[in-house]
């Protein structure tokens, strides 16, 4: 019996290929949005800490203020590079979102045609069959010795 071999079987590996190494790329989008997010929480925490007025001194020393102020400034530095970072991170995460899906349409794409073909090609051997075991039918029909 014959098997059968799908004629574009490598373009299919490749798609697959190229569909599992989308989902690792969205992963990594994924990670590195949550990642970001965790680090705007801890700024902004931080930042929370810092401002509240119960943690200042009762006297107001000068050089406590402006280092606080410093801190402060740098804080908020921080925390518009880390929303800064998260839309870049929301960015890189959509593409390769798009990325995925254009990927799992080519995969399911040459499923679909190696679903196709394999049905041909199951129709064809059927036939092939049919009319071998049809001869064999006629010849004992008519050839009784032989």
């Amino acid at each position: 019996m014959k098997n059968f071999k799908f004629s574009m079987q490598s373009i299919l590996d490749v798609n697959m290929t190229l569909r599992d190494v989308a989902m690792s790329e969205v992963s990594i989008a994924t990670q590195r949005l949550d990642h970001e997010y965790q680090e705007l929480n801890r700024v902004v925490a931080l930042m929370d800490k810092e401002m509240d007025q119960s943690r200042l001194p009762s006297a107001d020393f000068a050089s406590y203020i402006l280092q606080r102020e410093k801190f402060l400034k740098r804080l908020r530095d921080l925390k518009l590079n880390h929303e800064r970072n998260i839309d870049a991170a929301k960015r890189m995460l959509d593409k390769a979102q798009n990325k995925l899906k254009t990927a799992f349409i080519e995969v399911r794409k040459m499923e679909k045609a190696a679903e196709n073909q394999k049905e041909k090609w199951d129709y064809e051997f059927k036939r092939e069959e049919q009319g071998k075991s049809d001869e064999m039918g006629t010849n004992r029909h008519f050839f009784p010795g032989a």
